[in-house]
């Protein structure tokens, strides 16, 4: 603290040389040389000389490396050239920026002063298509600046794919959700995709179903098509055709559209559909259409004229039948 040591009682003339031991270890900084001011005094009658040693020292500092880490299923989809903003912070002091690399490239800090406390948080993590980011964790977490050290610091990024979805409208005549009348024999059902992976190739099945007495039935009417998402997000067309006998046999019902998404491997990538019938997707999906009760068909090729109305009147006749066992199984069933 400079409080002055007084030394008397040296005898006259004689002179006085200088020199200092080692001192004590001091935190936080490195004892380089002591210097005396005057090197030397001769001593004088009942004088007294001032003489000050000054001690010198260097400030002890350290530093730090700190590098970026990746955690997920594929390190290629992050180009290494892809920047983080990290920020450290000394003794919980402003934060100061640094730039990491996704290729793991270190960055060394160095000058901070011996003892400090330093922490480190992230900036959030940059765009990068076909990856979602998770959570961000340095470890350590924290470091105490020592002489000379260098700790390495590594900042791990956890990271995943986004889940591939697909979704549909069903159109029939043209008309979302329409009904399939008497020249109507293709569906085209628009498939929306999302998070695929731009450039590779991918395979739609579509099948036809209905529910009847709580279960849902599969028709065997499907519908494929395969194609290569030229972007991660967006629609392709899949067309299903009915036969006549379809339309006959299914005349009346309600049908709804099951699509499953492949990739290369056969592998299921997605899935828009239901496992049971009271599965809450029949009532809020867009992949339905209807076939009309009684479905017209057109006569095709060329009979004579009797044959024409013989057939005619078959046909008023069956449809006289028809009508006439419609109405009997309707008040059969609403008796029942």
């Amino acid at each position: 603290d400079g409080a002055p040591v007084v030394v008397s009682g040296l005898p006259f003339g004689a002179t006085v040389t200088f020199t200092e031991d080692t001192p004590s270890a001091v935190a936080g900084a490195t004892f380089n040389s002591a210097t005396f001011s005057p090197t030397s005094v001769t001593i004088g009658n009942g004088t007294t000389t001032a003489v000050i040693v000054t001690n010198n020292y260097t400030a002890q500092t350290g530093g730090f490396s700190i590098s970026k880490a990746l955690s997920g299923p594929d390190d290629s989809l992050i180009p290494g050239a892809t920047e983080f903003t990290v920020d450290y912070a000394v003794n919980g002091g402003t934060p100061i920026a640094l730039t990491l690399l996704a290729d793991g490239t270190p960055v060394v800090v160095t000058g901070l002063p011996f003892g400090a406390v330093v922490t480190f948080s992230e900036d959030t993590p940059p765009v990068v298509s076909g990856v979602v980011w998770g959570t961000a964790t340095f470890s350590p977490t924290n470091i105490t600046i020592g002489n000379g050290t260098s700790p390495d610091v590594t900042i791990t990024n956890e990271y995943s794919e986004p889940v591939p979805a697909i979704w549909s409208q069903a159109y029939a005549g043209g008309v979302p959700n329409g009904t399939v009348g008497s020249s109507t024999t293709t569906i085209v059902d628009v498939v929306f995709y999302e998070n695929l992976k731009a450039g590779e190739d991918y395979e739609l099945h579509g099948e036809l179903v209905y529910i009847e007495g709580g279960v849902i039935h599969f028709t065997g009417i499907t519908g494929i098509r395969a194609f290569t998402p030229p972007a991660s997000d967006g629609s392709i067309e899949v067309v299903f055709t009915l036969t006549e006998e379809q339309l006959k046999t299914l005349a009346g019902r309600q049908l709804f559209i099951f699509q499953t998404l492949f990739d290369l491997n056969d592998d299921i990538v997605a899935f828009d559909g239901a496992s049971l019938a009271t599965d809450p997707w029949f009532s809020t999906t867009d992949e339905w259409f209807r076939i009309a009760p009684a479905v017209v068909l057109a006569f095709t090729g060329t009979q004579p004229i009797g044959a024409a109305v013989v057939g005619f009147g078959s046909f008023v006749i069956g449809t006289l039948l028809v009508v006439f066992a419609r109405r009997r199984r309707t008040t059969r069933d609403a008796s029942s």
